[in-house]
């Protein structure tokens, strides 16, 4: 079974799979999904986390006002590419937002804090991608 103790080397190791080449086919039912945040939690799916970069889905709930991810900052560039939006870039430190429609996206250099926001009746998804290790 899969848990949150998988991120970072799911479906394998970065360094295992370098070394023996090996290739891994990920469908929607083997995705690594988790639920992020304590406050705001969303859920996020993965197709590859490993030292090199993540690289999943994430799924703003609707709700009664707005719904948002859990404030997050981490090392490595983020790139996240909506599906279905739009969804609010809000960045807590300069209280700056950005807005992402449906096939854009929104690129996030290392370090900054950010939170995705769902403003929509309906819910939102993006696909992200986080290089940390590049």
């Amino acid at each position: 079974m899969l848990t949150t103790h998988d991120i970072g080397s799911f479906p394998s190791s970065g360094p295992k799979s370098r070394e023996k080449k090996e290739l891994t086919h990920v469908t929607r039912e083997k995705m690594l999904t988790v639920i992020h945040g304590s406050t705001h939690p969303v859920p996020l799916s993965f197709t590859v986390s490993n030292d090199v970069c993540h690289m999943g889905e994430i799924v703003i709930p609707n709700g009664e006002g707005s719904r948002a991810s859990e404030p997050d900052v981490h090392k490595g560039d983020a790139v996240f590419y909506v599906l279905s939006g739009p969804i609010t870039f809000f960045l807590p430190e300069t209280g700056d937002t950005f807005v992402a429609e449906d096939g854009e996206a929104m690129f996030l250099p290392e370090g900054t804090r950010y939170q995705c926001v769902n403003y929509e009746s309906s819910v939102v998804k993006a696909i992200f991608m986080i290089a940390p290790g590049i």
